[in-house]
């Protein structure tokens, strides 16, 4: 038989062994879900789950009763990371300008655009700052709207709901988004007790004459005298927000449904496997192999201060090789028959031998 004639019978063939192949997949993985009703997963399920291929993980995982609530949780502490990096933002241009207003050329026309730049950044950092302070309050519907944790409403209600700062940025993100931008000005101050001092404001007859803000919110700025001091209110705000989900951050799984915490698991055990395969490679196929000098590339992977923790400790010792893998290991991949093989990458001695071998 001619190979032309052959080759679309051997296709139809591989096409046949690939459907069987992701059929027997799709069965497996069916299989594994209709099993999750029945929690916490058994050693051999958490098993399957781990050698499961990336696509029928990644189906696995989305089709989990925990995805929804964790990818809530996730965002909502995205969102306050992005907040907590725009409060310093506003702090870092700030010091900046604090900075350029002492040099001699501080009033030269070409400074101009230096100040017009962190003017700028100074609204930019505003401007992400209120907006993600909003955004932590819708995502925070999402998760608290399953979960009761005891304590987090109080405080809610009694440190933000009528709080005049937090009325304020709320407005003060609607105004921004639909409405008006209020200019922020700069001013220098100079004093015989603390010397020079900037600062970045509104003014607060502008605010009352432009902006829409409600009744709490307009207390807060005839509280404020002729202007708000940008800095200072959002460092303040800053760190309320801190002190309360710092506190929940360290409670909130007690009260999260057991469905998350076998969704965590299942990527834990999942990350695991794939790691272990990826440096199982990588180690048999590369590294002994090829006498890779491992040393060599321990500054890719270690930090400053891991990289002198570890070279200070007895080359090539077991101590010094378990204490690489504690750093390098974040999904816990590292099984014992893998770490025997990381020990004869590294060459570690044995009491009598001259290396470890496999």
């Amino acid at each position: 038989m001619s190979f032309e004639k052959k080759m679309p019978e051997d296709l139809d063939a591989l096409r046949h062994v690939v459907q069987v192949m992701n059929e027997h997949k799709r069965k497996k993985t069916e299989k594994l879900l209709a099993v999750l009703k029945d929690t916490p997963l058994d050693e051999g399920a958490l098993e399957a789950v781990a050698m499961l291929g990336p696509k029928e993980a990644n189906y696995f995982l989305r089709h989990h009763p925990g995805h929804e609530l964790e990818q809530a949780l996730s965002s909502f502490w995205n969102m306050l990371d992005v907040f907590q990096c725009a409060c310093k933002g506003i702090q870092r241009e700030n010091a900046k300008f604090a900075a350029l207003a002492k040099k001699g050329e501080f009033s030269h026309r070409e400074m101009q655009i230096e100040i017009d730049n962190i003017q700028n950044d100074i609204r930019k950092e505003i401007f992400a700052a209120s907006g993600a302070a909003f955004s932590i309050v819708k995502l925070s519907y999402r998760v608290f709207s399953k979960v009761e944790v005891p304590g987090y409403r109080e405080r809610i209600k009694n440190e933000f709901a009528e709080a005049g700062d937090n009325q304020f940025i709320k407005c003060l993100r609607n105004e921004m988004s639909h409405s008006w931008f209020p200019p922020v000005g700069w001013k220098v101050f100079q004093s015989i007790q603390e010397g020079q001092s900037v600062a970045f404001e509104f003014d607060c007859s502008q605010l009352l004459r432009y902006g829409d803000f409600n009744r709490i919110a307009k207390e807060f700025i005839l509280a404020s005298g002729s202007g708000i001091d940008v800095v200072c209110l959002f460092e303040s705000y800053a760190q309320k927000v801190e002190s309360l989900y710092s506190w929940l951050a360290n409670v909130i799984d007690d009260y999260l449904p057991e469905s998350v915490h076998e969704y965590r698991k299942c990527v834990k055990v999942q990350k695991a496997y794939s790691s272990r395969c990826l440096w199982r490679v990588l180690i048999e196929q590369v590294g002994i192999p090829k006498k890779v000098d491992p040393y060599e590339h321990l500054d890719r992977h270690l930090t400053k201060a891991e990289l002198g923790e570890v070279l200070a400790l007895p080359r090539q010792s077991k101590q010094q090789v378990d204490r690489i893998i504690q750093f390098v290991d974040e999904h816990d991949a590292c099984d014992d028959s893998l770490r025997l093989k990381v020990y004869q990458l590294f060459g570690v001695k044995e009491e009598g031998h001259d290396s470890i071998r496999v």
